[in-house]
């Protein structure tokens, strides 16, 4: 883990510069945390979108105060209505009061990108998928965990419920599928 200063040179060291964000003004509301774009750094990541601010909003996960924040890494052609979901997955996290789990699934709930196949989410410690940006500290925030949203499609989630995160994450090493390609086929059964 890096030491930065902010939650802002944190996410722009690890993942790129931020190009542009959205707080709720666009929409004519208010949300405690904006969606930031930044210059995506996976491979096979054109983008990458991450809430700002949401680690403001104490949560509780198994008995325990959590700070959190939450990354998700586009292709190119995804990208459309991709911040209203990162906004609608973070405002059910500050309504729920409740942090992501890494393993949880969310969903399935209908087709998440125009044209895709992908329905839902499995949350991921973001270090899985950049090595390092997965942990932030400084003394305003104290501890911050980044988790990355995996788009998965309801095959994929069920597996998941089914034989456990860790059963999925073997496959995906196993076969490799294309993780960024949302019109993918599911590859497990």
């Amino acid at each position: 883990m890096r030491t930065q200063a902010t939650l802002v040179e944190h996410l722009e060291g690890f993942v790129g510069p931020i190009q542009r964000g959205w707080n709720g003004q666009q929409v004519g509301e208010r949300w405690p945390f904006q969606i930031v774009q930044l210059s995506g750094r996976t491979e096979g990541s054109a983008t990458t979108l991450a809430t700002l601010g949401l680690s403001s909003v104490p949560l509780r996960n198994s008995g325990q105060s959590v700070r959190q924040e939450l990354l998700l890494f586009l292709g190119a052609s995804n990208f459309k209505n991709a911040p209203g979901i990162v906004q609608q997955v973070a405002s059910e996290v500050v309504d729920s009061g409740t942090a992501l789990s890494v393993g949880q699934v969310l969903g399935p709930r209908g087709i998440l990108f125009e044209g895709s196949t992908v329905s839902a989410f499995l949350a991921l410690d973001a270090d899985s998928l950049i090595p390092g940006v997965g942990l932030f500290r400084n003394k305003k925030l104290g501890e911050v965990k980044f988790i990355g949203l995996l788009p998965i499609t309801s095959e994929e989630a069920n597996y998941v419920k089914r034989a456990g995160p860790a059963a999925f994450m073997k496959e995906i090493l196993i076969r490799k599928p294309d993780l960024f390609e949302f019109r993918r086929k599911s590859w497990v059964k």
